[in-house]
């Protein structure tokens, strides 16, 4: 039952076949099992027969390799608070799952009508929440509001909601199961914004109860706010009921955290077992992403891609037979670690240099890729603009994703003297305007990456020095950094390293490509808002190329031909390459390690967070080998 590897071909971005459902019909089972653990429960009457937990189609998943065993705790790390993700990604379930096509995974079925102007779920029926209780559109409907309502700060409006036209889309309810999306243009890329999520609805009968609208006990929205899904694990989150695999049952700061079976879940095996295999999963804290590897050569760790650095994969390597496991190297969606500047930074001189193209040329000419990608990584990426992959639908040619990469310090230092850039004072360091030195601090949280986000600003601005400007490395934990991302539009932020996301379809993810939609790795959010207010606020982009690219992708997103898609999003992909949105480095390759006991894990995998990375190759139907 091996699947074949699919090196993905994304064609996501082509769902305008309107008026046609999309959804997998379930295979007969006969009949259903379940793990010892639920069976004795159900013998006890403290649980429904499995009958009668599952939804009348189970999601069918084949396993990889074979059918596995019930029973066993994986063990994982984290790093605290911030990490979240790791936890959401590997437990979680979507309304639609990531894949290179959208896949049913809560809704079993969609369609577009009425032109590409009405969106059609229809969520699983009889499907339950962790607690026994049915999962209805009304779940949809109140995380709908919940992201209209302006006193909840934990999620905002998101592109599935607003339309080409910049409206927001109503929502009708057609029946338990039914809901329409109505929007005032047509909006086939919709699509690709719903399956680019994973919290699409929350359990209304649960939050409720902490909901001042229908609580009276409830003065404000605090609490609602942390129960409800974010980027941040709180205690808030042990017992709340999920659709996902494994419940959180117990988090200890500082200590662990510990997820067990769902006993609802709504995935099966063709054997018509219930999925999970794995009775549960424990995350084990980590202070630092350096006692990683001595915990995998320990053997402490089953399974894990996330916060593994690609630095360490020698040391992996030499301890595969100690530590009992396989390291695995995971190609990437996403482009390696950038330099991303914040257009809206207060400082004025920095802002004019970072709103023109040929100062970021400069810098990209001024850093060696070459370099880094022996240094990182073992010489297996490549250097690369800020441009597409070429399993995008929207790669606009080799010429474009080699732009302005190639390292020459001379042209880089002959660009910045023409711009008035230069060293009047003799120190080594160029001189602004102003007279300052021109220096860049640049952000970066030490554990956010698949290598040492530390060394690799410490070896990039080594590279800059020779040419005059000074990078300052500032490093913050995740849970410090995201927030001043996510306020990057007040300008104290100047630039900040992360990888890029969403390489292999930008508009999934368009936040990190261009100003068109809301994020906290946005670094242009006043063109942002310019573009979704259609020019009532915010400020217009001052590089008259980003005025035509916003135009292209409101074209795009309205386009119901896919030829017209493909060549739309080229032209896009083109002008961002052209014009060195932002200053990439390298493609991106990730190590993953394995534990011989481990089941059903592929040889490798997409390792992307546009697909939620480890979540692409269903964890639900890992399991722990019989006596490992």
């Amino acid at each position: 039952m091996k699947k074949k590897e699919n090196l993905f071909v994304w064609m996501a971005v082509l769902i305008s076949v309107l008026g046609v459902n999309f959804g997998l019909v379930a295979q007969a089972v006969q009949e259903y099992h379940e793990a010892p653990m639920l069976h004795e429960l159900v013998l006890q009457g403290k649980l429904p027969p499995v009958e009668q937990r599952l939804p009348k189609n189970p999601q069918i998943i084949e396993p990889y390799e074979e059918i596995g065993q019930y029973g066993g705790t994986l063990y994982r790390v984290f790093t605290g608070p911030g990490d979240f993700s790791n936890y959401k990604k590997f437990a979680l379930d979507a309304l639609i799952k990531r894949t290179p096509m959208p896949q049913p995974d809560v809704a079993d079925w969609w369609r577009f009508e009425d032109n590409g102007k009405t969106l059609v779920l229809h969520i699983r029926e009889g499907i339950k929440w962790s607690d026994g209780v049915p999962v209805t559109v009304d779940d949809f409907i109140y995380f709908w509001n919940i992201r209209l309502n302006p006193d909840i700060p934990a999620y905002g409006v998101s592109s599935y909601m607003r339309d080409p036209a910049g409206k927001i889309a109503t929502v009708e309810k057609i029946d338990d199961y039914t809901v329409k999306i109505h929007y005032s243009v047509p909006y086939p890329m919709a699509i690709n914004t719903l399956f680019g999520e994973i919290v699409i609805l929350e359990p209304k009968h649960y939050l409720i109860q902490f909901d001042p609208r229908y609580n009276p006990n409830i003065k404000d929205y605090s609490l609602l706010t942390q129960k409800i899904v974010g980027n941040k694990l709180t205690p808030d989150w042990v017992g709340k009921p999920v659709l996902g695999a494994w419940v959180i049952t117990k988090y200890v700061p500082g200590v662990e955290l510990v997820a067990e079976r769902n006993p609802y879940y709504w995935k099966i095996d063709p054997a018509g077992n219930q999925l999970p295999y794995i009775d549960r999963v424990v995350w084990q804290y980590v202070s630092s992403t350096d006692v990683i590897p001595l915990m995998a050569a320990a053997g402490k760790i089953d399974m894990q891609a996330r916060k593994l650095s690609f630095s360490d994969y020698a040391f992996y390597k030499q301890n595969e037979g100690k530590g009992g496991y396989k390291t695995r190297v995971l190609t990437c969606g996403a482009l390696g670690p950038a330099i991303h500047f914040n257009y809206d930074t207060r400082d004025p001189v920095l802002r004019s240099l970072f709103r023109n193209k040929d100062f970021r040329i400069a810098l990209s000419y001024a850093t060696n890729r070459e370099e880094i990608s022996k240094v990182f990584f073992k010489g297996l990426t490549e250097p690369w603009a800020y441009c597409q992959l070429p399993d995008s639908p929207f790669y606009p040619g080799d010429e474009y994703a080699k732009m302005y990469t190639q390292y020459d310090p001379a042209r880089a230092n002959a660009i910045l003297d023409r711009l008035g850039l230069k060293d009047t004072d003799g120190d080594g360091i160029r001189n602004r305007p102003d007279g300052e030195n021109l220096s860049i601090v640049v952000d970066y949280s030490p554990a956010g990456g698949v290598i040492s986000y530390s060394g690799f600003l410490d070896l990039i601005a080594s590279q800059w020095a020779k040419v005059g400007v000074k990078l300052i490395p500032n490093p913050m934990d995740r849970s410090l950094l995201w927030p001043r991302l996510e306020q990057s539009e007040n300008g104290e932020l100047e630039a900040y390293l992360w990888k890029v996301d969403a390489a292999l379809n930008f508009a999934i993810r368009p936040y990190y490509w261009l100003p068109v939609e809301s994020g906290p790795e946005q670094m242009y959010k006043s063109a942002t808002r310019w573009y979704l207010t259609n020019g009532k606020e915010g400020e217009r982009p001052s590089e008259s190329w980003l005025v035509t690219a916003q135009s292209l992708y409101r074209q795009l997103l309205q386009a119901t031909d896919p030829g017209e898609q493909i060549a739309l999003g080229k032209q896009i992909s083109q002008l961002i390459a052209e014009n060195c949105y932002q200053l990439s480095t390298t493609t991106l390759v990730g190590v993953a390690i394995v534990k011989d006991r481990v089941g059903n894990v592929p040889d490798k995998w997409i390792d992307d967070d546009i697909t939620h990375n480890v979540s692409v190759i269903e964890p639900c139907q890992f399991f722990i080998k019989s006596g490992k």
